[in-house]
């Protein structure tokens, strides 16, 4: 028997950005405001050039940066961070806040993140509800929209959970 897959948007969005380099490809635009050339990623990173160069493309057919002449009539080109991945920035903050607090005392980071109006440290990323109240995970529930979905949670779901459902719903 095959094992039931769930499709949700985590896998769909770790397709492309567990691929290596991906994400510290896309940190490098977010430190520096959205525009690199290719030689700053390439000595930034230590990566090798056809890996970049893969990468870069990848990224461009996912329409997540764009290519564009440094200036105009300009044979070099910068790549530009689109508003696509930039709406990646709460995850990648959420990762660096999420590593700094959990791994060890032996790592400290060199960087922060800052707004630049009153150069203060960003927001912690956090589960809320619509009144901005922070959710513990046993506060969070998940809706299936299809009978796949339907039939994924109802099998995979443990004993502790149907009973808090049974609890919650009396």
């Amino acid at each position: 028997m095959s094992e039931q897959k769930l499709k949700c948007y985590v896998s769909h969005a770790s397709e492309f950005l567990s691929e290596p380099w991906t994400m510290l490809i896309l940190r490098e635009f977010m430190i520096f405001g959205g525009t690199r050339r290719f030689e700053q990623l390439y000595s930034t990173l230590g990566i090798s050039r056809n890996v970049l160069t893969k990468r870069l493309k990848r990224l461009q057919e996912l329409d997540l940066i764009k290519k564009a002449p440094i200036f105009q009539d300009s044979r070099r080109m910068s790549y530009k961070l689109r508003r696509k991945a930039w709406e990646l920035a709460p995850v990648m903050l959420a990762l660096h806040v999420w590593a700094e607090r959990w791994s060890g005392e032996d790592y400290e980071s060199e960087i922060d993140f800052q707004d630049i109006y009153h150069n203060k440290p960003l927001s912690k990323a956090a589960v809320r509800d619509y009144k901005g109240k922070e959710l513990n995970p046993d506060e969070v529930k998940v809706v299936p929209k299809t009978d796949n979905a339907s039939n994924y949670l109802e099998k995979h779901r443990t004993i502790t959970a149907a009973l808090r459902d049974k609890q919650n719903a009396a």
